[in-house]
């Protein structure tokens, strides 16, 4: 169906655009000193997985309806995102020679950011999953098993006044630098050489690593570990309420 063609093309492609320009950066980090980047190597994988498994995976699990399945594909989706800002935003730090103050700070805040935003989102998460008066709204009980409602999902972070994206807040006096980015390297590589170039857009990265990260953390939290707590806890299977927007049909027992 057009649907599931659209979901399958749209996430290999992200899988080989958002994979490759993300290594092609990391390795120019690890070019400018010299050095191999280990980094690199999640790059190529994705690369690869994206054109080899993820077409197989999608095309097994086309017909299920299962919350953890279907899980499978988002979450993979936002794992390439994830590596395409996180890798080239923490490695410049890690291996460019710059002063050390500058080195602390960028890790600090690429790994201490990404470490401290996805435990708020744990316990977020918690605070909304947990809750039965909200999670009742989110994982609607239909008799002989759950569906999760994504829309209801949002509308009940909402309610919590919680957003996964308050860290990409702190970029927007600074927004409009991004397209500028493609012609900043001819202005600025005489002044401040490629390695601060890398510097400069791992600085803009960060912030958005930052978001995805936690967003991860939300979809293993509602397609993975609160929908198997309630399956174990009621003997219920998890689906999700729709089709990514294709045509419903009944799940597995329902008349």
């Amino acid at each position: 169906m057009v649907y599931k063609d659209n979901l399958l093309g749209v996430t290999i492609i992200s899988s080989i655009v958002a994979g490759g320009v993300g290594t092609a950066l990391t390795f120019m980090n690890g070019s400018i000193c010299g050095k191999f980047n280990l980094a690199v190597i999640p790059g190529i994988a994705i690369m690869i997985f994206g054109t080899f498994v993820l077409p197989a995976i999608c095309f097994i699990i086309r017909e299920s309806a299962s919350l953890h399945k279907r899980g499978i594909i988002l979450l993979t989706s936002f794992i390439i995102f994830s590596y395409f800002f996180t890798s080239p935003g923490i490695s410049p730090f890690a291996i460019i020679p710059m002063p050390i103050l500058l080195r602390i700070v960028g890790l600090i805040f690429g790994i201490g950011g990404n470490i401290a935003w996805c435990i708020i989102c744990i316990k977020a998460c918690k605070r909304v999953y947990e809750d039965k008066k909200l999670s009742c709204k989110i994982f609607v009980d239909n008799g002989n098993y759950f569906s999760y409602s994504i829309n209801n999902d949002a509308k009940m972070f909402e309610k919590t006044k919680f957003s996964f994206w308050r860290p990409a807040y702190l970029l927007i006096p600074i927004v409009p630098l991004y397209p500028l980015s493609l012609v900043l390297p001819k202005i600025l590589i005489p002044i401040i050489g490629y390695s601060g170039i890398c510097i400069f857009l791992g600085l803009l990265y960060i912030p958005f690593s930052i978001c995805l990260n936690g967003l991860l953390v939300k979809i293993v939290y509602a397609f993975f570990y609160y929908p198997r707590k309630l399956t174990r806890a009621t003997g219920k299977p998890v689906y999700f309420a729709d089709y990514w927007g294709g045509p419903k049909k009944p799940y597995p027992g329902e008349k």
